[in-house]
Protein backbone atom coordinates (compact mmCIF):
# COMPACT_ATOMS: atom_id res chain seq x y z
CA UNK A 1 0.00 0.00 0.00
CA UNK A 2 1.72 3.18 -1.20
CA UNK A 3 2.02 5.79 1.54
CA UNK A 4 0.69 3.59 4.35
CA UNK A 5 3.77 2.03 5.86
CA UNK A 6 6.50 2.46 8.39
CA UNK A 7 5.70 -0.02 11.16
CA UNK A 8 7.75 0.89 14.23
CA UNK A 9 6.78 -2.05 16.46
CA UNK A 10 6.30 -5.69 15.48
CA UNK A 11 4.80 -8.39 17.67
CA UNK A 12 5.61 -12.04 16.90
CA UNK A 13 3.71 -14.72 18.79
CA UNK A 14 2.23 -18.01 17.60
CA UNK A 15 -0.64 -17.58 20.08
CA UNK A 16 -2.91 -14.68 19.17
CA UNK A 17 -4.59 -14.67 22.57
CA UNK A 18 -1.24 -14.02 24.25
CA UNK A 19 -0.21 -11.40 21.70
CA UNK A 20 -3.44 -9.42 22.05
CA UNK A 21 -2.72 -8.00 25.56
CA UNK A 22 0.58 -6.48 24.49
CA UNK A 23 -0.98 -5.12 21.28
CA UNK A 24 -3.69 -3.49 23.44
CA UNK A 25 -1.01 -2.08 25.74
CA UNK A 26 0.70 -0.35 22.83
CA UNK A 27 -2.62 0.80 21.38
CA UNK A 28 -3.51 2.44 24.70
CA UNK A 29 -0.23 4.36 24.42
CA UNK A 30 -1.06 5.38 20.82
CA UNK A 31 1.60 3.08 19.34
CA UNK A 32 0.56 1.08 16.24
CA UNK A 33 1.91 -2.44 15.88
CA UNK A 34 2.30 -5.06 13.16
CA UNK A 35 1.43 -8.60 14.29
CA UNK A 36 2.77 -11.87 12.86
CA UNK A 37 1.85 -15.33 14.09
CA UNK A 38 4.60 -17.01 12.05
CA UNK A 39 2.42 -18.47 9.29
CA UNK A 40 4.38 -18.25 6.01
CA UNK A 41 1.41 -16.88 4.06
CA UNK A 42 1.24 -13.82 6.32
CA UNK A 43 4.91 -12.85 6.10
CA UNK A 44 5.97 -9.97 3.83
CA UNK A 45 7.59 -10.69 0.51
CA UNK A 46 11.37 -10.66 0.64
CA UNK A 47 11.63 -7.31 -1.14
CA UNK A 48 8.96 -5.84 1.18
CA UNK A 49 10.55 -6.75 4.50
CA UNK A 50 10.14 -4.03 7.10
CA UNK A 51 12.62 -1.22 7.74
CA UNK A 52 12.69 1.26 10.58
CA UNK A 53 11.26 -1.16 13.16
CA UNK A 54 12.53 0.03 16.52
CA UNK A 55 10.99 -2.56 18.84
CA UNK A 56 10.46 -6.25 18.14
CA UNK A 57 8.29 -8.02 20.70
CA UNK A 58 9.12 -11.71 20.34
CA UNK A 59 7.72 -14.86 21.85
CA UNK A 60 10.88 -16.94 22.35
CA UNK A 61 9.08 -20.19 21.52
CA UNK A 62 7.09 -20.07 18.28
CA UNK A 63 7.22 -23.80 17.53
CA UNK A 64 5.85 -25.30 20.77
CA UNK A 65 7.18 -28.02 23.04
CA UNK A 66 8.92 -31.25 22.17
CA UNK A 67 11.86 -29.78 20.26
CA UNK A 68 15.37 -28.82 21.47
CA UNK A 69 16.05 -25.24 22.54
CA UNK A 70 18.45 -24.69 19.65
CA UNK A 71 15.67 -25.58 17.21
CA UNK A 72 13.34 -23.07 18.86
CA UNK A 73 15.97 -20.35 18.65
CA UNK A 74 16.75 -21.15 15.00
CA UNK A 75 13.05 -21.08 14.08
CA UNK A 76 12.55 -17.70 15.77
CA UNK A 77 15.64 -16.23 14.10
CA UNK A 78 14.48 -17.42 10.68
CA UNK A 79 11.05 -15.91 11.31
CA UNK A 80 12.43 -12.54 12.36
CA UNK A 81 14.76 -12.53 9.34
CA UNK A 82 11.66 -13.02 7.16
CA UNK A 83 10.08 -9.90 8.68
CA UNK A 84 12.92 -7.40 9.12
CA UNK A 85 15.01 -6.08 6.26
CA UNK A 86 18.82 -6.30 6.61
CA UNK A 87 18.65 -2.49 6.33
CA UNK A 88 16.19 -2.16 9.21
CA UNK A 89 18.57 -0.23 11.47
CA UNK A 90 18.87 -0.26 15.29
CA UNK A 91 16.13 -1.92 17.31
CA UNK A 92 15.38 -3.48 20.69
CA UNK A 93 14.07 -6.98 21.26
CA UNK A 94 11.51 -7.39 24.01
CA UNK A 95 11.30 -11.08 24.89
CA UNK A 96 7.57 -11.50 25.67
CA UNK A 97 7.81 -15.07 26.81
CA UNK A 98 7.22 -17.97 29.15
CA UNK A 99 10.76 -19.11 28.44
CA UNK A 100 13.23 -16.42 29.57
CA UNK A 101 16.01 -18.98 29.52
CA UNK A 102 15.96 -18.87 25.69
CA UNK A 103 16.87 -15.20 25.51
CA UNK A 104 20.63 -15.58 25.84
CA UNK A 105 20.74 -18.40 23.29
CA UNK A 106 18.72 -16.25 20.89
CA UNK A 107 21.18 -13.35 21.26
CA UNK A 108 24.20 -15.56 20.61
CA UNK A 109 22.56 -17.27 17.61
CA UNK A 110 21.50 -13.95 16.10
CA UNK A 111 24.88 -12.32 16.63
CA UNK A 112 26.59 -14.95 14.43
CA UNK A 113 24.45 -13.98 11.41
CA UNK A 114 26.52 -11.13 10.00
CA UNK A 115 24.00 -9.92 7.38
CA UNK A 116 21.12 -9.68 9.87
CA UNK A 117 20.51 -6.46 11.87
CA UNK A 118 21.54 -7.03 15.46
CA UNK A 119 19.38 -5.68 18.28
CA UNK A 120 21.20 -3.14 20.41
CA UNK A 121 19.53 -4.60 23.49
CA UNK A 122 17.42 -7.59 24.43
CA UNK A 123 15.18 -7.32 27.48
CA UNK A 124 12.72 -9.76 29.03
CA UNK A 125 9.13 -9.32 30.06
CA UNK A 126 7.79 -12.62 31.38
CA UNK A 127 4.18 -13.32 30.56
CA UNK A 128 3.55 -14.81 34.01
CA UNK A 129 4.66 -11.58 35.71
CA UNK A 130 1.92 -9.63 33.90
CA UNK A 131 -1.04 -11.80 34.91
CA UNK A 132 -3.56 -11.23 37.66
CA UNK A 133 -4.54 -13.84 40.25
CA UNK A 134 -7.34 -15.11 37.99
CA UNK A 135 -4.91 -15.66 35.09
CA UNK A 136 -5.88 -12.62 32.99
CA UNK A 137 -3.27 -10.29 31.57
CA UNK A 138 -2.94 -6.94 33.39
CA UNK A 139 -2.69 -4.30 30.63
CA UNK A 140 -1.69 -1.55 33.07
CA UNK A 141 1.14 -3.74 34.35
CA UNK A 142 2.39 -4.39 30.83
CA UNK A 143 2.38 -0.67 30.02
CA UNK A 144 4.22 0.18 33.24
CA UNK A 145 6.90 -2.49 32.75
CA UNK A 146 7.50 -1.49 29.11
CA UNK A 147 7.74 2.22 29.96
CA UNK A 148 10.12 1.57 32.84
CA UNK A 149 12.42 -0.44 30.62
CA UNK A 150 12.42 1.80 27.57
CA UNK A 151 12.96 5.01 29.55
CA UNK A 152 16.34 3.68 30.68
CA UNK A 153 17.65 3.20 27.14
CA UNK A 154 19.77 6.15 26.14
CA UNK A 155 20.96 7.15 23.45
CA UNK A 156 18.54 4.96 21.46
CA UNK A 157 15.58 6.68 23.10
CA UNK A 158 16.91 10.10 22.01
CA UNK A 159 17.19 8.99 18.38
CA UNK A 160 13.78 7.32 18.41
CA UNK A 161 12.20 10.43 19.94
CA UNK A 162 13.62 12.53 17.12
CA UNK A 163 12.28 10.05 14.53
CA UNK A 164 8.84 10.42 16.07
CA UNK A 165 9.01 14.21 15.82
CA UNK A 166 10.09 13.94 12.16
CA UNK A 167 6.94 11.93 11.47
CA UNK A 168 4.87 14.48 13.40
CA UNK A 169 6.39 17.30 11.34
CA UNK A 170 5.37 15.66 8.05
CA UNK A 171 1.92 15.02 9.49
CA UNK A 172 1.62 18.71 10.45
CA UNK A 173 2.37 19.77 6.85
CA UNK A 174 -0.24 17.39 5.40
CA UNK A 175 -2.81 18.54 7.95
CA UNK A 176 -2.10 22.22 7.29
CA UNK A 177 -2.55 21.79 3.51
CA UNK A 178 -5.79 19.95 4.11
CA UNK A 179 -7.02 22.70 6.41
CA UNK A 180 -6.22 25.41 3.86
CA UNK A 181 -8.06 23.42 1.20
CA UNK A 182 -11.16 22.79 3.31
CA UNK A 183 -14.16 25.00 2.77
CA UNK A 184 -17.76 25.16 3.87
CA UNK A 185 -20.26 23.07 1.91
CA UNK A 186 -23.95 22.26 2.14
CA UNK A 187 -23.43 18.49 2.06
CA UNK A 188 -20.71 15.88 2.41
CA UNK A 189 -20.45 14.97 -1.29
CA UNK A 190 -19.93 18.63 -2.23
CA UNK A 191 -17.37 19.12 0.55
CA UNK A 192 -15.40 16.05 -0.52
CA UNK A 193 -15.34 17.13 -4.18
CA UNK A 194 -14.34 20.67 -3.24
CA UNK A 195 -11.56 19.39 -0.95
CA UNK A 196 -10.02 17.37 -3.77
CA UNK A 197 -10.24 20.31 -6.18
CA UNK A 198 -8.65 22.75 -3.76
CA UNK A 199 -5.82 20.38 -2.76
CA UNK A 200 -4.91 19.87 -6.42
CA UNK A 201 -4.91 23.64 -6.93
CA UNK A 202 -2.58 24.09 -3.97
CA UNK A 203 -0.31 21.37 -5.33
CA UNK A 204 -0.20 23.14 -8.68
CA UNK A 205 0.58 26.48 -7.02
CA UNK A 206 3.45 24.97 -5.01
CA UNK A 207 4.89 23.06 -7.97
CA UNK A 208 4.69 26.05 -10.30
CA UNK A 209 6.38 28.27 -7.69
CA UNK A 210 9.42 25.97 -7.92
CA UNK A 211 9.48 25.05 -11.62
CA UNK A 212 7.80 28.21 -12.99
CA UNK A 213 7.43 28.09 -16.81
CA UNK A 214 9.13 24.69 -16.99
CA UNK A 215 6.40 22.91 -15.06
CA UNK A 216 5.44 19.79 -17.00
CA UNK A 217 4.56 16.15 -16.48
CA UNK A 218 8.22 15.25 -15.86
CA UNK A 219 9.02 18.04 -13.39
CA UNK A 220 5.66 18.34 -11.62
CA UNK A 221 6.01 15.98 -8.67
CA UNK A 222 9.70 16.68 -8.11
CA UNK A 223 8.85 20.39 -7.89
CA UNK A 224 5.88 19.78 -5.59
CA UNK A 225 7.86 17.61 -3.17
CA UNK A 226 10.69 20.13 -3.34
CA UNK A 227 8.25 22.75 -2.07
CA UNK A 228 7.09 20.48 0.79
CA UNK A 229 10.58 19.67 2.09
CA UNK A 230 11.33 23.07 3.66
CA UNK A 231 7.83 23.13 5.19
CA UNK A 232 8.56 19.81 6.89
CA UNK A 233 12.01 21.01 8.01
CA UNK A 234 10.44 24.12 9.56
CA UNK A 235 7.90 22.04 11.53
CA UNK A 236 10.65 19.64 12.63
CA UNK A 237 12.72 22.54 13.97
CA UNK A 238 9.77 23.68 16.07
CA UNK A 239 8.99 20.14 17.27
CA UNK A 240 12.53 19.33 18.35
CA UNK A 241 12.82 22.54 20.37
CA UNK A 242 10.14 21.23 22.73
CA UNK A 243 11.65 17.75 22.67
CA UNK A 244 15.06 19.10 23.69
CA UNK A 245 13.49 20.78 26.70
CA UNK A 246 11.56 17.65 27.63
CA UNK A 247 14.63 15.39 27.48
CA UNK A 248 17.23 17.83 28.81
CA UNK A 249 18.02 15.45 31.67
CA UNK A 250 19.60 13.08 29.15
CA UNK A 251 22.20 15.62 28.07
CA UNK A 252 24.70 14.54 30.73
CA UNK A 253 25.46 11.28 28.91
CA UNK A 254 26.21 13.17 25.68
CA UNK A 255 28.37 15.77 27.41
CA UNK A 256 30.38 13.02 29.08
CA UNK A 257 31.22 11.31 25.75
CA UNK A 258 34.15 13.59 24.93
CA UNK A 259 36.44 11.03 23.28
CA UNK A 260 37.07 11.67 19.57
CA UNK A 261 35.02 9.24 17.42
CA UNK A 262 37.85 9.21 14.88
CA UNK A 263 38.46 10.68 11.44
CA UNK A 264 36.63 7.92 9.55
CA UNK A 265 33.38 8.37 11.48
CA UNK A 266 33.61 12.16 11.19
CA UNK A 267 34.14 11.82 7.44
CA UNK A 268 31.16 9.47 7.12
CA UNK A 269 28.90 11.94 8.94
CA UNK A 270 30.17 14.75 6.70
CA UNK A 271 29.27 12.65 3.66
CA UNK A 272 25.79 12.01 5.08
CA UNK A 273 25.28 15.72 5.71
CA UNK A 274 26.65 17.16 2.52
CA UNK A 275 27.08 14.64 -0.33
CA UNK A 276 24.42 12.69 -2.22
CA UNK A 277 25.32 9.60 -4.23
CA UNK A 278 21.83 8.82 -5.56
CA UNK A 279 19.38 10.51 -7.95
CA UNK A 280 22.23 11.53 -10.24
CA UNK A 281 20.36 11.07 -13.49
CA UNK A 282 19.65 14.77 -14.01
CA UNK A 283 21.91 17.73 -14.72
CA UNK A 284 21.80 19.65 -11.42
CA UNK A 285 23.56 22.38 -9.50
CA UNK A 286 26.23 20.88 -7.28
CA UNK A 287 26.86 17.87 -9.51
CA UNK A 288 30.36 16.53 -8.90
CA UNK A 289 32.25 15.13 -11.89
CA UNK A 290 35.52 13.30 -11.26
CA UNK A 291 37.86 12.09 -13.98
CA UNK A 292 40.02 8.99 -13.50
CA UNK A 293 43.42 8.83 -15.15
CA UNK A 294 43.10 8.86 -18.94
CA UNK A 295 39.44 9.95 -18.94
CA UNK A 296 39.80 13.74 -18.52
CA UNK A 297 38.40 15.82 -21.40
CA UNK A 298 40.84 18.39 -22.77
CA UNK A 299 38.70 21.30 -21.62
CA UNK A 300 38.92 20.19 -17.96
CA UNK A 301 41.95 21.61 -16.09
CA UNK A 302 44.51 18.96 -15.19
CA UNK A 303 45.81 18.30 -11.69
CA UNK A 304 49.21 19.58 -12.81
CA UNK A 305 47.68 22.92 -13.87
CA UNK A 306 45.91 23.28 -10.54
CA UNK A 307 48.87 22.41 -8.33
CA UNK A 308 50.85 25.55 -9.13
CA UNK A 309 48.20 27.47 -7.22
CA UNK A 310 47.07 24.93 -4.62
CA UNK A 311 50.28 23.42 -3.22
CA UNK A 312 51.90 25.24 -0.32
CA UNK A 313 55.21 26.65 -1.58
CA UNK A 314 58.49 25.79 0.13
CA UNK A 315 61.79 27.63 -0.01
CA UNK A 316 63.69 24.46 -0.84
CA UNK A 317 63.01 23.76 -4.50
CA UNK A 318 63.68 20.02 -4.24
CA UNK A 319 61.19 19.58 -1.37
CA UNK A 320 58.64 21.63 -3.31
CA UNK A 321 58.95 19.32 -6.32
CA UNK A 322 58.60 16.31 -4.03
CA UNK A 323 55.46 17.76 -2.47
CA UNK A 324 53.90 18.36 -5.90
CA UNK A 325 54.84 14.86 -7.01
CA UNK A 326 53.07 13.33 -3.97
CA UNK A 327 49.88 15.28 -4.63
CA UNK A 328 50.01 14.67 -8.37
CA UNK A 329 50.23 10.90 -7.85
CA UNK A 330 47.24 10.79 -5.48
CA UNK A 331 44.83 13.47 -6.75
CA UNK A 332 42.08 13.26 -9.35
CA UNK A 333 40.68 16.26 -11.24
CA UNK A 334 37.06 17.18 -10.63
CA UNK A 335 34.44 19.73 -11.60
CA UNK A 336 31.45 20.99 -9.62
CA UNK A 337 28.53 22.58 -11.47
CA UNK A 338 27.82 26.09 -10.10
CA UNK A 339 25.11 27.54 -12.33
CA UNK A 340 22.34 29.17 -10.23
CA UNK A 341 19.97 26.71 -8.59
CA UNK A 342 16.95 28.60 -9.86
CA UNK A 343 18.19 28.26 -13.45
CA UNK A 344 18.37 24.51 -12.98
CA UNK A 345 14.89 24.38 -11.42
CA UNK A 346 13.46 26.35 -14.34
CA UNK A 347 15.56 24.60 -17.03
CA UNK A 348 17.17 27.92 -17.96
CA UNK A 349 20.84 26.89 -17.93
CA UNK A 350 22.22 28.01 -21.28
CA UNK A 351 25.94 27.47 -20.75
CA UNK A 352 26.89 25.22 -17.80
CA UNK A 353 29.47 26.69 -15.43
CA UNK A 354 31.96 24.72 -13.40
CA UNK A 355 34.60 25.39 -10.81
CA UNK A 356 37.58 23.05 -11.13
CA UNK A 357 39.58 21.35 -8.42
CA UNK A 358 40.94 18.06 -7.16
CA UNK A 359 39.88 15.24 -4.87
CA UNK A 360 42.77 14.27 -2.62
CA UNK A 361 43.30 11.67 0.15
CA UNK A 362 42.88 13.56 3.43
CA UNK A 363 46.32 12.64 4.86
CA UNK A 364 47.89 14.81 2.12
CA UNK A 365 45.89 17.89 3.12
CA UNK A 366 48.93 19.44 4.81
CA UNK A 367 50.68 19.61 1.43
CA UNK A 368 48.21 22.28 0.27
CA UNK A 369 47.77 25.94 0.95
CA UNK A 370 45.35 26.74 3.73
CA UNK A 371 41.75 27.38 2.56
CA UNK A 372 40.57 30.91 1.97
CA UNK A 373 40.90 33.43 -0.79
CA UNK A 374 40.82 31.62 -4.11
CA UNK A 375 40.79 28.07 -2.67
CA UNK A 376 37.92 26.18 -1.01
CA UNK A 377 38.46 23.02 1.02
CA UNK A 378 35.63 20.61 1.79
CA UNK A 379 36.27 17.63 4.01
CA UNK A 380 37.13 15.23 5.37
CA UNK A 381 34.44 13.27 3.55
CA UNK A 382 34.19 9.51 3.25
CA UNK A 383 34.11 8.27 -0.33
CA UNK A 384 33.69 4.75 -1.63
CA UNK A 385 33.44 2.81 -4.86
CA UNK A 386 32.56 3.78 -7.58
CA UNK A 387 33.72 7.32 -6.74
CA UNK A 388 37.22 6.23 -5.75
CA UNK A 389 39.01 3.84 -3.40
CA UNK A 390 37.40 3.67 0.04
CA UNK A 391 38.69 6.26 2.51
CA UNK A 392 38.69 9.87 3.74
CA UNK A 393 39.16 12.58 1.14
CA UNK A 394 39.26 16.31 0.63
CA UNK A 395 37.68 18.35 -2.17
CA UNK A 396 39.86 21.34 -3.07
CA UNK A 397 38.51 23.90 -5.55
CA UNK A 398 40.20 26.87 -7.19
CA UNK A 399 38.26 30.03 -8.02
CA UNK A 400 40.99 30.80 -10.56
CA UNK A 401 39.88 27.82 -12.64
CA UNK A 402 36.33 28.42 -13.83
CA UNK A 403 35.27 26.67 -17.03
CA UNK A 404 32.19 26.51 -19.23
CA UNK A 405 31.17 24.11 -21.95
CA UNK A 406 28.29 23.54 -24.31
CA UNK A 407 25.29 21.74 -22.87
CA UNK A 408 25.21 18.79 -25.25
CA UNK A 409 28.81 17.86 -24.35
CA UNK A 410 28.09 18.22 -20.63
CA UNK A 411 25.04 15.94 -20.91
CA UNK A 412 27.38 13.13 -21.90
CA UNK A 413 29.22 13.39 -18.56
CA UNK A 414 28.00 11.26 -15.66
CA UNK A 415 28.19 12.84 -12.20
CA UNK A 416 29.71 10.74 -9.42
CA UNK A 417 28.04 12.66 -6.61
CA UNK A 418 26.13 15.84 -5.81
CA UNK A 419 26.64 18.45 -3.11
CA UNK A 420 23.62 18.88 -0.88
CA UNK A 421 22.14 22.32 -0.31
CA UNK A 422 24.18 23.45 2.71
CA UNK A 423 27.57 22.61 1.20
CA UNK A 424 26.50 24.04 -2.16
CA UNK A 425 25.41 27.29 -0.50
CA UNK A 426 28.78 27.57 1.23
CA UNK A 427 30.53 26.96 -2.09
CA UNK A 428 28.46 29.70 -3.77
CA UNK A 429 29.21 32.14 -0.93
CA UNK A 430 32.94 31.51 -1.22
CA UNK A 431 33.04 31.59 -5.02
CA UNK A 432 31.03 34.74 -5.54
CA UNK A 433 32.65 36.57 -2.62
CA UNK A 434 35.97 35.92 -4.32
CA UNK A 435 34.62 37.09 -7.67
CA UNK A 436 33.10 40.29 -6.24
CA UNK A 437 36.16 41.64 -4.39
CA UNK A 438 36.26 45.32 -5.42
CA UNK A 439 39.89 46.05 -4.61
CA UNK A 440 40.87 49.44 -3.26
CA UNK A 441 43.73 51.86 -3.77
CA UNK A 442 44.88 53.37 -0.48
CA UNK A 443 48.06 55.13 0.60
CA UNK A 444 48.95 53.78 4.03
CA UNK A 445 51.04 55.55 6.63
CA UNK A 446 54.69 54.52 6.95
CA UNK A 447 55.67 52.63 10.08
Amino acid sequence: MIGIGGARVVVVDDDETEALPIIKAFARNRVPTAFFDGHPRELPRKKDRLTGVRLAVLDMDVVGGGVPDVTKVAALTKLVASILSPKNGPYIVLAWTKHPELREQFEEYLFRIVEFPRPILTITLEKAACKTANGRFDIACIIRRINETLQEINPFMLLQSWEGKAFDAATDVTNALSEVASAGAADYVTWRTEWRTQVLRLMYALASAVAEQNLNIDSCLAAFYGALNPLQADRLESNTAGLATELTGCSADILAATADPGIEKRAKINAMLHVAFDNLQSFSAGNVYRFPSGHRPKWVPSVSELLDDLVEPLQQEERMRQRKTEVLAAALPLLIEVSPVCDHAQKNVRIPRFVAGIVLPNPLANRLKKPGGFSWHFGPIYLDHPFTARGEYLFVLSARHLVTHEQKKVDALKPSARLRSEALTDLYAWLFHHASRPGMTVLRARR
